[in-house]
């Protein structure tokens, strides 16, 4: 019994030797029933560790990059136009002669000379008492007679002219497309969210720990 707390005594004494580092020597197990290189005097337990996890964050792709096409309709407004009813012409005007009624004179009857009777007694004529007046004749010059007469003279002779007929236009309302329908191309960027989780670094393992003084009480109580 006195030897038992001897070597219980030693025990400690390497423990307080070795300092901190004694509590977390460990060596990997390969196999048996100790670690290779252990030295006399230490006690080494076999344990297996917990694995070791970590949470780590990472982007999540939710929603691929994508696209989609907007129609964009038509645009329209009501314009005034000036629209030909009629288009110009010509047309021809005649424009009737002008005259004027003048008068002139027309001989009748021509000059000329002849026998009329006339009265004995005013003409000298000289007779014997025993003659008798009978039929006294006169030759007598005529002057020609005129009338007057009436006729129309062209002042102006016939024509015709041209005359320019201006176009006929009304104003109407029409509705005028401004803008053609076309389409939009939208982008839709990738959707991301940041998810969190567990990811083991250290799987669980089994090793070979250097004991404390306590554990090898333990150990010596057995």
């Amino acid at each position: 019994m006195k030897i038992n707390r001897l070597y219980f005594l030693l025990l400690c004494t390497l423990a307080l030797v070795g300092g901190a580092h004694a509590s977390t020597a460990e060596i990997a197990y390969t196999g048996g029933d100790y670690p290779d290189g252990a030295k006399p005097g230490e006690v080494w337990c076999l344990i297996t560790t917990p694995p070791q996890f970590k949470t780590v964050s990472e982007e999540f792709l939710c929603q691929a990059a994508s696209c989609r096409f907007e129609k964009i309709p038509a645009v329209y407004e009501m314009q005034s136009e000036q629209v030909c009813c009629k288009k110009e012409s010509t047309r021809c005007i005649d424009i009737p002669a002008v005259y004027k009624t003048e008068s002139y004179e027309v001989q009748k009857c021509a000059c000329r000379t002849e026998w009329q009777k006339v009265d004995c007694d005013n003409v000298n004529v000289s007779a014997d008492t025993k003659e008798q007046k009978g039929v006294c004749m006169t030759l007598v010059r005529v002057p020609a007679t005129f009338e007057t007469r009436c006729r129309q003279v062209c002042v102006t002779p016939a024509s015709t002219r041209t005359e320019v007929v201006p176009a006929q236009f009304k104003t109407i309302e029409k509705r005028v497309c401004t803008c053609e329908k076309s389409e939009r191309r939208i982008e839709i960027p990738a959707r991301y969210e940041t998810r969190t989780k567990e990811v083991c670094v250290a799987p669980n393992r089994k090793v070979w720990r250097l004991t404390s003084c306590g554990v090898a009480t333990a150990s010596l109580g057995q």
